[in-house]
């Protein structure tokens, strides 16, 4: 193991993070609050859609 992968897991475990974690950010050259989360939009039908109401019913 080199001195640089000796410093970020040091520097990890100070931040309370994996190595693994710390080699991402570093990797992707930004920190956590800079990323942007990934598409929220629905991949596929809503396979509840049709019963919704009467799931909701039973559930209550």
């Amino acid at each position: 193991m080199g001195k640089v992968e000796t410093n970020l897991e040091t520097a990890a475990a100070k931040a309370g993070m994996e190595a693994k974690t710390a080699r991402k950010y570093r990797r992707l050259g930004s920190v956590p609050g800079e990323l942007t989360a990934g598409p929220r939009w629905r991949t596929r039908e809503d396979p509840f859609e049709e019963v919704w109401g009467e799931v909701r019913n039973l559930l209550r």
